[in-house]
Parts: structure tokens; C-alpha cells; sequence
């Protein structure tokens, strides 16, 4: 796939939202983001919304920090034992 710098136009074609979303292939940013990202219409023209794109870049962003955040709060209580101290008094 030849590289398509980044437009600051708003709405993209799936080349151009491929390559902003970092995917190497078309084919793979539609088979993410189709369900997710759903493509405005003009006509016989579909376009990515820059910013339902970054919405969703965003919201993957957070996934993954929630799922660190969960693993390494685990891998710590796990490390520490399972049993609940309780606080003295």
C-alpha cells in the first residue's frame, strides 16, 4: 500500500482512514473499524468521519489502559496473597 500523507480534510476514504488509523492495509482497517466506524454515504462515495475515527482510536486507547490497569492490579494482589487485611485500629 503506497503511503497517503495525512489530510487534514475531515472526511477520508478508506485508504486515507487506513493509513491515519495506522493499519497497513485497507482490508484490515475495514474488517476493525466497518461495525465501529460506520462510513457516510455521498452518493456512491463512502467516507470516514476524521472524528469518529478519533473517537474510537480513543476509546481503544482507554481499553487497553483499563485492561493494564486490571492486569497489573491483579498480578499485585496476587503477589501480596489473596486474603483481605483489614485496617488497624
Amino acid at each position: 500500500m503506497a503511503t497517503v500523507s495525512l489530510p487534514w480534510k475531515r472526511m477520508l476514504s478508506a485508504e486515507e482512514a487506513a493509513d491515519y488509523c495506522g493499519f497497513k492495509t485497507t482490508r484490515q482497517f475495514l474488517a476493525h473499524a466497518r461495525s465501529r466506524v460506520p462510513a457516510v454515504s455521498f452518493g456512491s462515495y463512502k467516507r470516514w468521519d476524521r472524528h469518529r475515527l478519533d473517537e474510537w482510536l480513543d476509546l481503544l486507547t482507554v481499553s487497553s489502559t483499563l485492561e493494564m490497569d486490571d492486569m497489573v492490579g491483579k498480578l499485585f494482589n496476587d503477589a501480596r496473597g489473596s486474603t483481605k487485611r483489614t485496617p488497624a485500629k
